[in-house]
C-alpha cells in the first residue's frame, strides 16, 4: 500500500549510499479495496466475495531519523477516501534531506505512517472493517567522504613557513566546518604530503574536495608541484592533475554505490577561470552540485577590507567554511568572506583584488532537511524568491535565521 523511491532508488535496495545537498525524497501511498480491480466500474468486476466497499487513509505522518537532524518532515490528517473506481491514492510528497547532515556511514531512517480504514462486502450483506496501520522504517546510509590537500611549497617550489601555515589553515577550517565527512587524509598535516598517484585514486570513493595548492586554469597540483617555471622539474607531469583527464576520468568510473561529488572547493590559482570543475566532477546542469574557487592566480596575500591591512589569505576560509557550517549557502558564505578579505591577483602587471565564484548549484546547503515540494510551490506562487532555500530541522540555526 505504500510506495517509496530515494533519488532513483527503491526502498528494496537496503542501505543505499546516500550523498548529496539537496538529495530528493519521494513517499506516495495508494490504497486498492480488496477484491476489486482498480479502473474496473463496480458493475464489471469478477463475482466473487469479499467485495470492497470503501477505503479511507488517515493520519499520514514521515518522520526522519538516525541522527541529527530528527523530527517530523510531513503530516497529513486526510481523510483520503476511495473514488467510484474504488482505488484512490494520497498526495505524493517530496522533500530534500542534505545527507552531510549526517556522519559519513550513519543510518538516514525514514519512518513511514498512515492509517487504512477498508470496509468490505462478504456477500451477504454484511459489512465488516479492516483496520491497518501502517508503519514501516526504510534505512539508508549517509556517504560523505572528502579529500583535502595543500603544500608547504611557494610557487617557485621553495619550501616556506608561511605556504605551510596558509595551506594548513585552509585544511583544518574544511576539516571543522564539514565535520560529518570522513577526511582523506584526516588531518590537515598530512594534507601537506599529497601525492598525484594517492589522489587521483581516491577520486572515485570520494564526494568532496577542498585544494590548497598551486594550480592552473586546466589543472591543480598535487603538494610536490609548482606552478613558476614547473619544467625545472623532471618530474612535473607527475604531479600535475589535470582536469579534463584525470579527474574526469576517475569521477566517470565511480560504481553504482559511490555517489558522485557533490562539492569542491579550490584555494587556488585560477580553478574557476573556465569553471574547469564544474564539468571534471561532472557537476554541470545538476541541482545539489556546487562548485567554488577563483578565476585568477591567487596570492598569498589578502587585504583586510575593514582596516586595509595585508593577511594571509587563509583568512578568506576561516569566514567560508565557518558561514557553511552555521547554515549559509554556498554563495552567502563567499560573499561573507568576500566582504571581509579581498584575494589578491596581479593581471597585466597590476594588483587588484577578486572574490570568490560560485558555481552549479549556489543555492545549496550542507546541513538542512529541505521544504516539502508542495511548500516551495507555494513559495514560488507567493512570488517569493526561488533561490532562497527556505529550510526545516536545522542542526543549528543559520545568522538570520532559516530562510
Amino acid at each position: 500500500m505504500v510506495v517509496e523511491s530515494v533519488n532513483g532508488f527503491p526502498v528494496s535496495v537496503p542501505n543505499t549510499n546516500l550523498s548529496g545537498n539537496k538529495v530528493e525524497v519521494t513517499i506516495e501511498i495508494d490504497a486498492v479495496n480488496p477484491g476489486l480491480t482498480p479502473g474496473v466500474p463496480p458493475d464489471e468486476q469478477a463475482v466473487g466475495p469479499p467485495f470492497g466497499v470503501s477505503a479511507k487513509i488517515t493520519n499520514i505522518k514521515i518522520t526522519i531519523g538516525g541522527g541529527p537532524p530528527t523530527g517530523l518532515v510531513y503530516s497529513d490528517p486526510g481523510p483520503y477516501q476511495t473514488d467510484v473506481s474504488f482505488s484512490m491514492s494520497a498526495p505524493t510528497t517530496e522533500w530534500r534531506l542534505a545527507s552531510t547532515g549526517w556522519q559519513d556511514g550513519t543510518p538516514i531512517n525514514i519512518r513511514v505512517q498512515a492509517h487504512f480504514e477498508i470496509v468490505v462486502d462478504d456477500g451477504a450483506g454484511n459489512l465488516a472493517t479492516f483496520i491497518d496501520d501502517y508503519d514501516e522504517n526504510y534505512a539508508f546510509t549517509a556517504y560523505n567522504k572528502m579529500q583535502i590537500l595543500g603544500t608547504e611549497l611557494n610557487n617557485k617550489g621553495v619550501e616556506n613557513t608561511r605556504d605551510h601555515n596558509i595551506s594548513v589553515g585552509i585544511m583544518s577550517a574544511a576539516i571543522s566546518a564539514l565535520d560529518t565527512h570522513t577526511s582523506t587524509p584526516s588531518s590537515a598535516l598530512g594534507g601537506l604530503s599529497i601525492g598525484k598517484t594517492f589522489h587521483v585514486n581516491g577520486i572515485p570513493d570520494s564526494t568532496a574536495i577542498v585544494d590548497a595548492t598551486h594550480g592552473g586554469d586546466d589543472h591543480f597540483m598535487d603538494s610536490f608541484g609548482w606552478t613558476v617555471n614547473p619544467f625545472s622539474d623532471p618530474n612535473y607531469t607527475s604531479k600535475k592533475i589535470t582536469f579534463g583527464t584525470d579527474v574526469l576520468q576517475q569521477s566517470q568510473s565511480k560504481s553504482e554505490v559511490q555517489p558522485k561529488y557533490n562539492l569542491a572547493i579550490f584555494y587556488s590559482c585560477s580553478a574557476m577561470s573556465v569553471h574547469a570543475p564544474v564539468g571534471a566532477y561532472e557537476m554541470s546542469s545538476v541541482q545539489a552540485r556546487a562548485s567554488a574557487g577563483f578565476a585568477h592566480d591567487v596570492l598569498d596575500d589578502a587585504i583586510d577590507l575593514s582596516t586595509g591591512a595585508t593577511v594571509d589569505f587563509d583568512k578568506h576560509a576561516d569566514i567560508f567554511f565557518a558561514a557553511l557550517a552555521a547554515g549559509e549557502t554556498l554563495s552567502n558564505a563567499g560573499n561573507l568572506a568576500d566582504s571581509k578579505y579581498g584575494i589578491e591577483f596581479v593581471e597585466n602587471g597590476v594588483l587588484g583584488t577578486q572574490t570568490m565564484i560560485v558555481a552549479d548549484d549556489p543555492a545549496t546547503r550542507m546541513k538542512f532537511v529541505y521544504l516539502t515540494l508542495p511548500e516551495r510551490f507555494n513559495l514560488m506562487a507567493g512570488n517569493k524568491s526561488t533561490d532562497v532555500n527556505v529550510v526545516r530541522l536545522p542542526i543549528e540555526a543559520p545568522p538570520g535565521g532559516a530562510g
